[in-house]
This record gives structure tokens, C-alpha cells and sequence, in this order.
């Protein structure tokens, strides 16, 4: 488990509540967007000077850009990566309410630990 030495901050300043949610008005593009892919992540890697390519440096190494072409690197995170296609689709997301208007999952629920930053008790 990650260090929680900041929760309290993140509980009262950057946990959603339901009423935060249903306040930003959503499009259907945006709705069906997050059934698919993780807007935070998408398309983006990291490549670190000795040539590790990430989609997220949360998850493990996709390969080396020095050993392996672009194209193939991308497609091993699309098939078998962490990064670009989490969404909010297991616990305790799976059974909310709000589940495909909440952001897309985060690197912060990565650093504390949680599933989610949301205050709203899922319905069932």
C-alpha cells in the first residue's frame, strides 16, 4: 500500500462528491469515450534515456525504442497493456451510478492506494 500521509487533503479538497459529478455538464462523445479508454493516459508514453518505454511508469516496461519498432510498442500496450485502456470497470466503480461520468482513472488512486477519489457510495 502507498503512503496516506496526504488522504486527508485529498478527501477534503480533491474527492468528488455526487453533486461535484453531476455538476459538469458531459457530452455523449465524452460519456462513450470513457467506456473505452483512460482520457488521463491515451496515446501518451515515456521514454527514459537508456531507451524503456512506458505507457504509464506506474506499470511495467513495454519494451525499448532502441530493440523494438514504435508500432509494435504501441500495439503491445493496446493488447496487453495497463495503461491507455483502464477504466472505471471493477470495484467499487463497477456498480456506481456514476461510473462513466466520473474522470477517467488516475495516476493519484495509483499513489494512494485507492480504487477511485470519490466520496459517492455506489448503488446497486
Amino acid at each position: 500500500m502507498k503512503s496516506n500521509g496526504n488522504i486527508n487533503f485529498f478527501e477534503e479538497n480533491v474527492f468528488l462528491t455526487s453533486k461535484d459529478i453531476l455538476s459538469v455538464h458531459i457530452g455523449l462523445k465524452d460519456f462513450f469515450r470513457k467506456q473505452v479508454l483512460n482520457e488521463n493516459d491515451f496515446g501518451k508514453i515515456t521514454i527514459q534515456s537508456n531507451g524503456d518505454v512506458y505507457a504509464n511508469v506506474h506499470y511495467p516496461v513495454l519494451g525499448n525504442i532502441y530493440t523494438h519498432r514504435i508500432y509494435w510498442l504501441i500495439q503491445r500496450e493496446i493488447s496487453e497493456g495497463q495503461s491507455w485502456l483502464r477504466l472505471r470497470n471493477s470495484e467499487p466503480c463497477k456498480q456506481c451510478i456514476c461510473q462513466w461520468l466520473c474522470p477517467s482513472p488516475s495516476d493519484y488512486e495509483i499513489e494512494i492506494g485507492r480504487p477511485n477519489l470519490c466520496n459517492v457510495k455506489s448503488s446497486k
